[in-house]
């Protein structure tokens, strides 16, 4: 019996630390990349999404000059919605109406796929106004648009979000 409970504490540690790979964009786009914090985000107890924030040598998101945030999936959705869904947080956040966020909307859409299960998508910003964007490890665009930083990844990083304990969670604060 202590046989068997030890290869299953080695199957669970072995998948706790897949799930905490670098991915491949983050280990080329974020130099000494480390894990910050992880979350499952969910609506209504159905899992959306697994995000991961990787800043370099564990310093925070506001210590650095890029970091990066993955999104790997539990459900589909298509790029329209993702897009969509993100301008709709920035407006909210900045109580503006979304229509101020057309043109960024449309980049997004552009630069977006429609996502399965498993399917990832990484941001990496570089800085205040752009951000790189990858899909499943493979570059999709780059967006350049005024506080991309602060707009886009304030969605789960800023001081206004929709869960709070995410937030804490990816940022690594108790």
């Amino acid at each position: 019996m202590r046989l068997l409970w030890s290869i299953l504490a080695c199957f669970a540690a072995n998948a706790a630390a897949a799930s905490e790979a670098r991915p491949p964009e983050v280990e080329r786009m974020v130099a000494r990349a480390e894990l910050r914090g992880s979350a499952l985000v969910d609506f209504l107890s159905f899992p959306l999404y697994q995000a991961q924030l990787w800043t370099p040598e564990q310093r925070s998101v506001d210590q650095v000059g890029s970091f990066a945030l993955s999104l790997t999936y539990k459900r589909g959705f298509k790029a329209r919605s993702l897009a969509k869904g993100s301008v709709s947080e920035i407006a909210r956040i900045e109580g503006r109406p979304k229509s101020d966020f057309e043109d960024l909307e449309a980049t997004l859409r552009d630069c977006f796929v429609d996502v399965t299960v498993d399917d990832r998508i990484t941001g990496v910003s570089s800085s205040s106004d752009s951000a790189t964007f990858f899909v499943n490890g493979e570059r999709s665009c780059a967006v350049s648009y005024p506080d991309l930083r602060e707009r886009f990844f304030g969605i789960w990083l800023g001081s206004d979000t929709r869960d709070p304990e995410v937030t804490a969670r990816l940022r690594g604060e108790p």
